[in-house]
């Protein structure tokens, strides 16, 4: 009887029988397969070492090899066999391989078109972005921002290069030794004259309109005529004074610019750099051939908006900071970054630079300042108020003296530090609803300035005197000290205020009178603005009937020009038609025509040119002049030149004016005097001026209406145009993504039934295998081993010479075999 193992299909060297499924298995195979499963290989039961019975059904000598393997025919045949059946399994092998080839290439075919429509898809998208982007831009809407930032730049973690760290240490001992001794300037403004400071000039209508306002200004200390602005609407302006120009308009930022500086350094290029709320940095230089400034570098390397800018007392080094939690420094010659700081944990909101170059300043959002040493980049100090509800130092200032640092206490403080000492030396209080915007001392540290929300103040260093308040024109955004702190610049909205000094011996007001060498009354201002006509004719009257009345005569009048302006304007106009009524032509030969401001011209020659111009136009000084008038000029501001003013009107014969005995000797009212006839002629044309500058500002306020209806309706349709275009791009990504998931799910499917198709067929090709084996054991069970009877060797059934055995089969032909001679029957 044999057996074969249910594991490996042999007969089993050591049978034994499973008590659970009854199969018989080889020992060795069968513990190999418990202790990893546990379970019964055919039925999947649970099956342990005692559930296995051994079974000796083997005789204790060896097995004969079977017979059919013995015979060369047989060996043939069954090779043969075996070889029909690889040849079959081959060639079924190679089909079941060109049909997965086919159905890969489908496969992938069908992946290849799936990855076309999500990129046809995402060009839609994109294209639908663009759109939406287009109709916010359109509509003043903020666009949104990409995902992706930009790219990661090194930072540097051994401070500055060498050369750089050398330059720092030079410019440091220059400055220093410099400033110990450094006092202020011969002819610098003194803390009386700074109380003197009064509205001078104002430069208007900078910038655009919308969005308007100023954020920065810096002035240049060699062309002190031109300044620098930048401003809400992401442009930077070069505007000269002297000729009322814009130089140049700098375009190249996509949001507000926060700051402004220029770099200028004997024997180099001037530079203009400016730092947005874009996270950009641009560096234009001037260009010699063309005279115009031309871009030199744009910078990307922060990630947040750039809060600060500063130039390097060495004139080579420019540094930045950044919402992003870093600030860093650039080289001027070839703008390449030299230093990066590693994040902090917070962001910088400010910048300053210590006068010698060694210390910089950075301001945070929780009050507290750091001090780093510029050239390691390490913290030298940290400064934070007692006490203090957070707040965002958004300004600094170095004092020159370098032992002072100003900055915001608070929302409405401002904070002198001492740095020797690292604490407050002194707290100013502005009020509760002032906001500092700026802080800045000037260059010989006797002012500190503070500019906000309410206008501007100026303090004397030290005793903190409140010296100048500024809050005619509203908030004050920056703040600038002019040459020798003759000038104090404001930013308001769209303008630049200008306050300077004006010494009693310029005589500035633009036209006064009073009596010499008798002093009675104070002069009467003319143009001031805050009186109405009626109210200033009325008194002059009163004035003049109170001298006649007296008996005080004049000897001579003078009329003051700024020969600084750049034209003679409307209320100038009115002011000399006035005064020519109130003196009367015969007594123009007692009035002086006084020049001032001669040294805010460029050159004597240009003030010559337009006193020329003055005294010849008929619409200003000519009649006057040709009436017996005489003009002269207050050139140097000096006590001297005033007193040869005095002197032309000293020469004078004493006059009557022709308005003092109209309303004396000829009881007329004012209005009815040459005066009041003039004025009342003035305003007769004003008013007709003021009727049909009405009906224009009617029909534009109509037309206003109209253009905002229309573009009410521009802006509605942009809203559904705007709807439309978000519904299209939800229904384009839905469609992607159920693209998407269709092409994933048709693959995996397809991927799926490949595999369990070639399962199957592995799984029937084995079947097919052991099917096969099965019938050849079977045929081997079924055949049976009979002597021939007809074979020669047999002699009445004793085999004579060998044994001849008849193999037969019950399913195919018997076949002979003789075996060899079996000695043990001594044959």
């Amino acid at each position: 009887m044999s057996f074969f193992c249910a594991i490996s299909g042999e007969p089993p060297q050591e049978p034994v029988v499973s008590v659970k499924s009854g199969n018989v298995y080889e020992k060795r195979l069968i513990i190999k397969y418990i202790h990893e499963n546990g379970t019964d290989p055919t039925t999947g039961e649970k099956l342990e070492e005692s559930d296995l019975v051994t079974v000796q059904g083997n005789p204790k000598n060896a097995a004969p090899r079977p017979p059919s393997h013995t015979s060369i025919p047989a060996l043939l045949q069954l090779l043969q066999n075996e070889w029909d059946a690889l040849v079959l399994s081959t060639h079924a092998l190679e089909q079941k391989y060109n049909a997965t080839r086919q159905e890969l290439s489908y496969a992938l075919y069908s992946l290849d078109a799936a990855n076309k429509v999500v990129a046809r898809l995402i060009r839609e998208r994109d294209a639908s972005r663009e759109a939406i982007s287009n109709v916010q831009a359109s509509m003043g809407l903020t666009p949104s921002q990409p995902a992706n930032g930009e790219d990661d730049v090194e930072m540097s973690e051994g401070g500055l290069p060498a050369d750089i760290t050398s330059q720092i240490d030079e410019t440091h001992k220059t400055l220093s030794a410099a400033r110990k001794k450094r006092k202020p300037p011969q002819g610098y403004a003194t803390v009386a004259e700074v109380k003197t400071y009064a509205a001078s000039h104002t430069i208007p209508s900078l910038h655009s309109a919308s969005p308007a306002g100023i954020n920065s200004l810096a002035l240049s200390k060699v062309n002190p005529s031109q300044f620098l602005t930048g401003g809400n609407d992401h442009v930077v302006q070069l505007y000269d004074r002297s000729t009322d120009k814009v130089l140049a308009s700098l375009r190249g930022h996509s949001k507000k610019v926060n700051h402004v500086a220029f770099r200028e350094k004997e024997g180099e290029t001037t530079l203009i750099l400016s730092a947005g709320a874009d996270k950009v940095a641009k560096v234009w230089g001037h260009d010699s051939a063309s005279g115009e400034y031309i871009p030199k570098a744009t910078i990307r390397s922060h990630k947040a908006e750039l809060t600060g800018l500063v130039v390097h007392p060495t004139k080579t080094v420019f540094g930045l900071s950044s919402a992003d939690k870093t600030y860093s420094l650039y080289d001027m010659t070839n703008f390449n970054q030299i230093f990066r700081s590693a994040p902090s944990d917070e962001a910088f909101s400010s910048i300053a630079v210590h006068p010698d170059g060694t210390l910089f300043a950075l301001g945070t959002p929780t009050s507290t300042i750091h001090i780093y040493d510029v050239r390691t980049g390490a913290i030298a100090a940290s400064l934070t108020p007692p006490d203090a509800t957070p707040f965002t130092v958004n300004t600094l200032s170095f004092s020159e003296n370098g032992y002072h640092l100003a900055s915001p206490n608070s929302q409405s403080t401002v904070a002198v530090w001492d740095l020797r000492k690292e604490k407050t030396a002194h707290v100013i209080d502005l009020g509760d609803d002032f906001k500092v915007n700026k802080v800045l001392y000037d260059h010989s540290a006797q002012f500190l300035s503070v500019a906000g929300s309410q206008g501007a103040r100026v303090f004397a260093n030290k005793s903190w005197e409140e010296l100048l308040r500024l809050d005619e024109g509203g908030e004050v955004s920056d703040i600038a000290f002019g040459e020798q702190g003759k000038e104090i610049w404001g930013a308001t909205g769209r303008e630049l205020r200008i306050e300077t000094h004006f010494p009693v011996a310029d005589l500035e007001q633009p036209c006064s009178f009073s009596t010499m060498p008798d002093t009675i009354e104070p002069g009467v201002n003319l143009t001031d603005k805050m009186l109405e006509e009626d109210v200033l004719i009325a008194t002059i009257a009163l004035e003049l009937e109170k001298q006649y009345r007296k008996g005080q005569t004049l000897h001579g009048i003078i009329y003051v020009h700024r020969i600084s302006d750049f034209y003679v304007g409307g209320l100038a106009k009115t002011n000399l038609g006035i005064f020519r009524k109130l003196c009367g032509d015969p007594s123009l030969q007692n009035v002086v025509i006084m020049t001032n401001m001669w040294s805010r011209l460029h050159s004597e020659s240009e003030g010559r040119r337009r006193a020329a111009e003055l005294a010849s136009t008929d619409d200003f000084f000519k009649p006057a002049i040709v009436e017996g008038a005489v003009m002269v000029h207050h050139m140097q501001n000096t006590v001297e030149s005033a007193r040869t003013v005095i002197r032309q009107i000293l020469k004078n014969h004493p006059i009557t004016l022709g308005t003092y005995k109209e309303i004396v000797d000829q009881h007329k009212s004012i209005n009815e005097t040459g005066l009041g006839t003039a004025v009342d002629e003035r305003l007769a044309q004003l008013e007709l001026k003021l009727k049909a500058q009405f009906e224009a500002a009617e029909q534009a306020k109509e037309q206003l209406r109209q253009l905002q209806e229309t573009m009410e309706e521009e802006k509605r349709n942009q809203a559904r145009r705007y709807q439309l275009l978000q519904e299209q791009f939800a229904d384009v990504e839905r469609k992607r993504e159920q693209a998407i998931r269709e092409a994933e799910e048709r693959s995996r499917r397809e991927i799926q039934a490949v595999e369990a198709k070639w399962r199957q067929e592995v799984k029937a090709a084995e079947q097919r295998r052991v099917k096969k084996k099965t019938n050849l054991e079977e045929r081997m069970k079924n055949m049976t081993i009979i002597p021939n009877p007809h074979s020669p060797s047999v002699r009445d059934g004793v085999i004579v010479s060998g044994r001849s055995y008849a193999m037969f089969n019950m399913e195919h032909e018997s076949y002979f075999a003789t075996l060899a001679h079996n000695e043990e029957h001594g044959e």
